[in-house]
């Protein structure tokens, strides 16, 4: 077995990047505060109206269409719901389909 010296200096560094990034990953829990029932901004519509989130998708509904919308994220300097991409359909059916697909499909990687 091998000893490691690390130095004092060392340790308060490590310290202080651990806070840093519990403060980064806490803003961004906050920053995707979205809940099941909230009217959000989005490309497609003023008034999104969201139906579930999944820690990080979502399924929408634009008043014409279902979105399951993949790695969402809240612009808050554009004040709009963005993602990384996304299905659409004109039935809820459909995208609560594809939802399911996609975690499978997910938990098999």
């Amino acid at each position: 077995m091998h000893e490691i010296l690390i130095k004092s200096d060392d340790i308060r560094t490590v310290q202080k990047i651990m806070a840093l990034m519990e403060n980064e990953r806490r803003l961004a829990e906050e920053e995707t505060e979205i809940k099941k029932g909230d009217v959000v901004k989005t490309s497609l519509s003023n008034n999104t109206i969201v139906l579930e989130v999944y820690e990080t998708d979502v399924i929408l509904f634009t008043g014409t269409q279902y979105v399951y919308a993949i790695n969402f994220n809240m612009n808050k300097e554009k004040n709009k719901l963005e993602w990384r991409c996304a299905y659409y359909s004109e039935f809820l059916d459909e995208v609560v389909g594809l939802k399911d697909e996609y975690y499978v499909e997910a938990r098999r990687k």
